[in-house]
């Protein structure tokens, strides 16, 4: 709602129609018309502009891609067309606010959402529609929305934005020169940004607190970034305060938003800061009860505002209600006029996201507070629900659920084991969606623990053991810890749960194992290791081994029998070798361990089949707990040891 000639122009925006509608000073109808476009097509009508010859219209259309792009549009007294241009950087691009600098050029804010999040833009036109620069904001964050602007003196634009990322919302605001020169930027903590204003040497803008979603804030900047005053409101009732507008007066600042309670209920309400930063008066313009908003905001000239607000009635329709307060906040006149209002909305609800989670067999049962929007329903308020497997990494156009009206769901089909990063937004019934980044972390509950390796494991002495301990349920990965009891010498353990290594001790050995997961619960058995004794050879009558390793408890080789190896060969007895016959090979390396008494009576051949010119083998006996007898041992080539 712009001045423009004597009286009031008011431009009424429905989806892809525009209209004007001039006022006398008195609220008198003079005209209304509908706006033609014949070069323009706008989905979307952000803002308008006038000075004393054009009207400048900021809005968005579709492209033939499918994506939006900013528009911006220049217009004569008479509403006839004089230049259209577009704003397109390849994603989708909003307009949101607009401005006449005081150098001859126009200010735009933007916002572009795009996969790894959104961007706020300032650009800045000429009065012909030639782009001059474009700058944008985020300060590091994946998601950063603008606002508003407003021009100041000796050329300088603020800027206002919001910036967040990681469970934190920001206010950013930022001030520039005409040409895109950065001068200083603040970011305020905790705090949704509502709206920017500026006599043209003071800065003055209004926030939300994200702690205190009932309570607004007034900050009063100079232009060289130092804060000169702070003002915390907090209206009637316990609803969530939601500031949409600060404009400049001729004695002052004006705040006006709207407070909204759990079932709905709006109370717009009017503040009054002097020049100084100091509320001196505050005005409720509605007298009864009723889903009200504040739609906009006008300073009115000689001191006081001119304000819209939209009652919605039963069955959908609203009014619109336009009123005069004096400068004192007291009511002047009223008037209302019947229209749809739909296409008012251009905010997203205020929500403060998810909140929790509980199971209930397989399924997570979410839940949130109600959101609150300055015209839908909370029964026309949608609930999207985003999921990712790594934290701020949700697709927010794949919604895994969505739901009407509820402040709950059942997510289903969850892997067990897994962790699930959970986002709720708000979307009113035009569309608009918040754009919270709170996450939820869901760790999906597994089956239970338990310990699947065999109970009784068989060793076989004679061969190198390994074995992996099994779990499964609860969250890998697993730990194994020893709780009692021995493994067998020449074992080793690790917490893997993995058991190697080689022994002849024979027997049984009970060893009560514990098995932990990521989750720190614990399960616990007792697996036996059974050491098998291996076999007893008595060679009687000749016979031969083939090469390789071989095990026995015993080893007697007989008087008048021959055992023969057909190659390099080694022996693991674990009690006696006593060889009374023959032990017969060629050139082959024999090496035996006995870890009991080693007798040899007989003979042990290991020459080559020529003497004069092939390498002999070695030979090798290792007796290891008793004693080593050789008796009438022949010689023969090759390294005895």
């Amino acid at each position: 709602m712009n001045s423009w000639r004597p009286g009031v122009i008011v431009l009424c925006v429905l989806p892809c129609i525009a209209f004007l509608l001039h006022t006398n000073h008195v609220c008198a109808q003079e005209w209304i018309s509908r706006l033609s476009f014949p070069a323009v097509t706008f989905d979307e009508v952000a803002a308008m502009k006038t000075d004393t010859e054009h009207a400048f219209i900021a809005g968005s259309c579709i492209n033939a891609r499918g994506d939006w792009d900013a528009v911006l549009a220049a217009f004569n007294s008479d509403g006839d067309t004089l230049w259209t241009k577009h704003w397109d950087l390849g994603a989708d691009e909003k307009a949101v606010a607009l401005s006449l600098d005081d150098q001859g050029g126009l200010l735009l804010a933007i916002t572009q959402w795009h996969n790894a999040g959104s961007t706020a833009y300032l650009a800045r036109w000429t009065l012909s529609g030639s782009p001059h620069w474009h700058r944008g904001f985020g300060d590091g964050a994946p998601r950063s929305n603008a606002i508003g602007l407003t021009p100041l003196a000796t050329g300088k634009v603020a800027f206002l934005y919001s910036s967040e990322g990681d469970a934190v919302s920001r206010c950013g605001i930022a001030v520039l020169t005409i040409n895109g020169a950065l001068l200083w930027s603040e970011l305020l903590p905790e705090a949704h940004p509502g709206a920017i204003t500026s006599d043209g040497n003071e800065i003055a803008i209004v926030s939300t607190e994200v702690l205190h979603p009932s309570r607004c804030t007034f900050h009063l900047y100079d232009d060289t970034g130092i804060q000169l005053s702070t003002d915390h409101f907090t209206a009637p009732g316990n609803g969530v305060n939601v500031p949409k507008y600060v404009r400049n007066g001729s004695d002052g600042y004006l705040v006006a938003g709207t407070v909204i309670d759990e079932q709905g209920h709006g109370i717009p309400y009017v503040l009054h800061y002097t020049s100084a930063g100091k509320r001196d008066w505050s005005a409720l313009p509605m007298s009864r009860t009723g889903k009200h908003r504040l739609m906009n905001l006008a300073a009115f000239p000689g001191g006081g505002a001119v304000i819209t607000v939209r009652e919605e009635a039963h069955g959908g329709d609203a009014d619109i209600y336009i009123a005069r307060l004096d400068s004192d906040g007291n009511s002047v006149w009223a008037q209302s006029f019947d229209r749809s209002g739909a296409g008012f909305d251009q905010h997203p609800p205020l929500f403060a996201g998810i909140s929790g989670a509980t199971w209930r067999g397989n399924n997570a049962d979410l839940c949130w507070p109600p959101a609150h929007d300055e015209i839908s329903t909370a029964d026309e308020l949608r609930y999207r629900v985003y999921l990712a497997t790594t934290s701020a990494g949700h697709d927010f156009n794949a919604p895994a659920d969505e739901v009407l009206g509820k402040h709950s769901c059942s997510l289903t089909g969850l892997t067990p084991g897994d962790r699930a990063y959970v986002v709720v937004r708000a979307v009113d019934a035009a569309g608009n969606e918040d754009s919270n980044t709170r996450e939820l972390i869901i760790d999906v509950p597994s089956p239970q623990l338990h310990i699947t390796s065999p109970r009784l494991l068989e060793i076989d002495p004679c061969t190198p053991f390994l074995h992996q301990l099994e779990a499964s349920g609860g969250l890998p990965p697993y730990a194994w810890s020893i709780l009692s009891g021995v493994l067998p010498a020449g074992f080793t353990f690790q917490q893997s749960g993995r058991i190697e290594g080689s022994t002849a001790a024979t027997g049984n050995y009970s060893v009560h194992l514990q098995c932990s997961d990521a989750a720190g619960d614990t399960v616990s058995a007792e697996i036996v290791f059974r050491v098998l004794p291996p076999p007893r050879l008595i060679v009687e009558h000749d016979m031969t081994l083939e090469a390789g390793a071989h095990c026995f408890s015993t080893l007697i080789v007989n008087a008048g029998s021959i055992l023969s190896f057909n190659g390099a060969v080694s022996l693991l007895i674990q009690d006696s070798l006593i060889v009374d016959g023959v032990i017969r090979s060629e050139c082959a390396d024999i090496v035996c361990t006995s870890f009991s008494h080693v007798l040899i009576r007989g003979s042990i051949d290991n020459r080559c089949p020529d003497p004069e010119t092939g390498q002999p083998g070695n030979l090798s006996f290792i007796s290891g707990h008793g004693s080593l007898e050789l008796r009438d041992m022949r010689p023969g080539g090759g390294l005895f040891t």
